[in-house]
């Protein structure tokens, strides 16, 4: 009896742990998709359209924060109370919550989109591009067209990521978000080198990426045999009340990351130029990409435990945070390994190219000491000479031609052994 109690026990937290890591890698995946799109837009930017725009791009960066606030809110608020309703078996309940949520992030994203092509120029001036620098500003304005033409895929495909994984659809997140990555990499080339469109091309091609992300998306909910549907009747409001008081504290956490970068890209631009906008955007680019893993064990045991929590199921919940904090605690630690390794990584570099430049020298050093003893001999030993010759024939060894050059000058103008011997001494 006891033998069989352990080995249930056992098998529970087998059960929990593969839940919990097969939720983890699908927000992983998502997560990463989206991160490594924007680090190759970012690079393309940068190595094909110049300072300038890498700068307008990074401004535009809290762009996204505005338009991860309604749909965080949202999606938390949604896919706790979706969970929670489907686990005491009120599906009516988890379609309404879910069709509104939608419904509203829907009407939310096209307002915002509205205010993109109306304002964008208040917008850009808001995010710190300044019209005293046209090349700066005129690029801010045209990423913010391009990009507000997916809003509503940026804020609607977060709210339903979490309910597709509900749906048990999750090989269908994980292909769309590769799929997403892999739509703006080819709409960005051409944009960038065939139809010559810059930011504006940029923002767009973003754009057409999410929109694609989101017909994927929606053709699931043609399928029948899934636990939460799109409904848009028979809908109460009092249903999004829940919604909105889960949502509530991530909605805040996301004003707050909004309002901090956009300050701060202000304040730099009031001191500084569109390079140190560059250099920002490019810490942002490595931020993002580190707080990844803690992103994704967020969103994993958010979604497992409003589950456990409709069905009352505290053993279970608290099994599945103890291995969230196992797994985040591995995250730290390996975050702080790869922080150490790319900071050692330049001093290695650095002491590779010394060394590189010192086998290089002593290379040098044979052929000007080759060199210099010829020039010596056929000039009657006359060591001033051979200096003055040396220095401007040989090429095969350009560090010590410069020195012997800089030597041959010095030697014109001393007078005496000790300044001679100063001179080679320096």
């Amino acid at each position: 009896m006891i033998k069989n109690q352990r080995y249930l026990f056992s098998r529970s937290d087998f059960v929990l742990h593969k839940l919990f890591l097969d939720s983890f890698f699908v927000m992983l995946a998502s997560e990463l998709s989206v991160a490594i799109s924007r680090l190759i837009d970012s690079l393309m930017v940068s190595n094909f359209l110049g300072t300038e725009m890498f700068a307008a791009q990074s401004l535009v960066g809290p762009f996204f924060g505005l338009i991860a606030i309604a749909s965080g809110l949202l999606a938390t608020g949604a896919q706790v109370v979706v969970s929670k309703s489907i686990a005491k078996g009120r599906f009516n309940e988890a379609d309404q919550a879910f069709s509104l949520a939608l419904l509203i992030g829907l009407i939310i994203s096209a307002a915002t989109s509205a205010v993109c092509f109306l304002f964008g120029g208040l917008i850009s001036e808001l995010f710190g591009a300044s019209r005293e620098n046209p090349e700066l500003f005129a690029a801010t304005k045209a990423y913010l067209t391009g990009l507000g033409a997916g809003t509503i895929p940026l804020t609607l495909n977060v709210i339903l990521t979490p309910v597709l994984q509900i749906n048990g659809d999750r090989s269908r997140v994980k292909s769309t978000m590769f799929l997403i990555a892999g739509v703006n990499i080819i709409f960005n080339s051409l944009s960038i080198f065939v139809f010559d469109l810059g930011m504006f091309g940029v923002g767009l091609a973003t754009s057409i990426a999410e929109w694609c992300g989101m017909a994927v998306y929606l053709l699931h909910f043609r399928k029948r045999n899934i636990m939460c549907h799109i409904r848009m009747h028979g809908m109460q409001l009092r249903v999004i009340k829940d919604v909105f008081v889960i949502g509530f504290p991530k909605g805040t956490v996301r004003i707050c990351n909004t309002l901090r970068p956009l300050l701060i890209n202000r304040w730099i631009m009031f001191l500084s130029t569109s390079a140190a906008m560059s250099a920002v955007g490019i810490n942002k680019n490595i931020r993002d990409l580190f707080r990844i893993p803690e992103t994704a064990i967020a969103l994993a045991i958010m979604l497992i435990a409003g589950t456990f929590y409709g069905e009352q199921d505290k053993e279970s919940l608290k099994k599945v945070v103890r291995i969230s904090m196992t797994y985040n605690v591995i995250s730290d630690l390996a975050r702080i390994s790869l922080t150490a390794i790319s900071g050692i990584i330049p001093i290695i570099l650095l002491l590779a190219k010394l060394q590189d430049i010192r086998v290089r020298s002593s290379k040098e050093g044979k052929i000007l000491i080759i060199e210099l003893l010829d020039n010596y001999k056929i000039h009657y030993y006359n060591m001033q000479h051979a200096i003055e010759i040396t220095a401007s024939t040989i090429e095969e060894a350009p560090s010590c031609k410069r020195l012997l050059f800089n030597l041959s000058k010095g030697l014109n103008r001393v007078s005496n052994n000790e300044e001679i011997r100063s001179l080679l001494d320096d």
